[in-house]
C-alpha cells in the first residue's frame, strides 16, 4: 500500500522509484525556491536532487504539470505548490496534498517599483493596494497565501511547518545552482 511522504527525504526512497515528478527550476520560480532551500539545507544539498534522479524522478516544466501527472496516475507523487494541488483537489482531482517535514517551502511573490516605470504613481497605488488588507483578501481569494497576518488564506494544516531558503543567498548563487541542477536533470 502506498503512503504519502512524511519527510522530503522519503521522496528519494524506493517507494517513489520511477514515480516522482519535479518541476523545472529554470522555468518555475517556485521550483527555484525549492532548489534553493534544499541546496542550502545540510540534510539535503543538491545531492537530494541526484538521489531523486537516481530513483527515476522525472522533470516536468511546471508545478501544474506535476499536479496533472499525479492526477492522471503517471506519477505517484510530485513536488508542487500547495495552492495548485488544493485547487485540483477542490475540483475533484484524485490527489492528496501533504506537507512533508521539515515543512512546506514558502515561496514569495514580491512586488517592486521599477526605477524607470512608465506610470510610477499607478504602480505605487497598485503596490499599496496589494499590501493592504483588501488586496491581501483578493490574493487569498485567488488561491494564493496572503502575507498579512490575520487574513485567512487557502488550506494549511494546523500543525504545518514552513521553511524557506535564504533568498539573498539564492539570488547570489542562482546561476551556479541551476547549472548543478541541470547537470543532474539536463536542460
Amino acid at each position: 500500500m502506498w503512503t504519502p511522504p512524511q519527510s522530503w527525504s522519503d521522496l528519494a526512497g524506493a517507494e517513489y522509484a520511477a514515480a516522482l515528478a519535479v518541476p523545472d527550476p529554470a522555468f518555475a520560480a517556485s521550483a527555484l525556491g525549492a532548489l534553493g532551500y534544499f541546496a542550502q539545507d545540510a540534510d539535503y544539498g543538491t545531492g537530494f536532487y541526484q538521489a531523486l534522479k537516481d530513483h527515476g524522478a522525472v522533470q516536468v516544466s511546471t508545478p501544474d504539470d506535476v499536479v496533472t501527472g499525479v492526477a492522471e496516475g503517471v506519477y505517484k507523487a510530485g513536488i508542487t505548490i500547495a495552492n495548485s494541488a488544493y485547487a485540483a483537489e477542490e475540483s475533484g482531482s484524485p490527489i492528496e496534498t501533504t506537507w512533508p517535514e521539515p515543512g512546506a517551502i514558502a515561496i514569495y511573490g514580491p512586488a517592486a517599483l521599477a526605477t524607470d516605470a512608465a506610470a510610477p504613481t499607478t504602480a505605487k497605488d497598485f503596490i499599496s493596494y496589494i499590501a493592504s488588507e483588501e488586496g491581501q483578501k483578493v490574493i487569498a481569494d485567488s488561491g494564493s497565501y496572503p502575507a498579512m497576518e490575520g487574513v485567512p488564506g487557502p488550506t494549511m494544516p494546523a500543525d504545518a511547518s514552513i521553511v524557506s531558503p535564504d533568498w539573498s543567498a539564492l539570488a547570489a548563487e542562482k546561476d551556479d545552482l541551476l547549472k548543478s541542477y541541470q547537470q543532474i536533470f539536463g536542460g
